[in-house]
């Protein structure tokens, strides 16, 4: 897989989130999935591995947050970001397969790059003290900040040249959250975008549809939610079912979110 490197360290990689595509993507007619489907019978053998694997970590993240415990993962949170670990190399090498090249980027940015570019205006929440790590001011009076998601990437990427642009961008992330079962300081992001012509909504859920059932098993289901990001829109929550899988005892567990890129973040480099 072609592997881009922008100006600074990678992080650790952990599945949060699989991020936005936008609405210049995927083949109007499900291309991508087609092509990657279309494949010599070798991949078949693969997907089956691949799903397999998905399948038991997923299981085995799921351990920590009940009352029971294997002795695997007795040591905790970092049995925990091992798995995580394992999972997201295993979706990207999927993603990888599809054309997706794995674009990083620093985990220290400029609030060009974290929010302005981003369609984060002045005063939103996110920009305050209590929800982002901040540097002191520089000589120049401008602060650096600890990212607190991967789309910067998704700038930078956009900023090096036009499109076509395929790219799934794995890192870390911070943010002032008081950790508990369902929040960290610390946590990792996946996130995908893919510029081209006539991708509709219909694309982005048959890709996630497949990548799911890829990794999970054929009787995995998503469900689109409305939601607001504001890079994003339409924008959605994206919810997963897992019922034949043993250690997955909801209905629907809420897995990211994703949506067609907003025009004014396209403005902001320039497409």
């Amino acid at each position: 897989m072609r592997r881009y490197s922008q100006s600074g360290q990678c992080g650790c990689v952990n599945l949060h989130a699989c991020g936005s595509f936008n609405r210049h993507g995927l083949a109007g007619d499900g291309g991508l999935v087609d092509s990657r489907r279309a494949r010599d019978d070798g991949a078949v053998a693969g997907d089956d591995e691949r799903r397999r694997v998905g399948s038991v970590l997923l299981g085995l993240l799921a351990v920590p947050l009940t009352k029971k415990r294997t002795p695997l993962l007795r040591s905790g949170l970092n049995a925990i970001l091992v798995l995580g670990f394992a999972l997201v190399l295993v979706t990207v090498d999927l993603f990888g397969d599809m054309g997706f090249a794995v674009a990083e980027g620093p985990d220290v940015e400029s609030d060009f790059y974290n929010f302005t570019a981003l369609n984060f205006p002045e005063g939103h929440p996110a920009r305050e003290m209590h929800d982002t790590f901040y540097f002191n001011p520089g000589a120049d009076g401008t602060r650096k900040l600890l990212r607190t998601h991967t789309s910067p990437v998704q700038i930078r990427t956009m900023l090096k040249g036009p499109p076509p642009i395929r790219i799934v961008s794995p890192g870390r992330v911070y943010r002032r959250d008081t950790s508990d079962a369902t929040h960290s300081a610390n946590f990792h992001q996946l996130e995908c975008l893919y510029v081209d012509r006539n991708v509709t909504v219909r694309d982005l859920k048959a890709l996630l549809d497949y990548v799911f059932a890829s990794l999970l098993g054929k009787d995995t289901k998503t469900r689109f939610r409305p939601h607001y990001f504001g890079y994003t829109e339409p924008s959605f929550e994206v919810d997963l079912s897992a019922r034949h899988l043993s250690k997955v005892n909801k209905e629907w567990i809420e897995i990211g979110g994703c949506g067609m890129v907003d025009p004014t973040v396209f403005a902001a480099v320039g497409y």
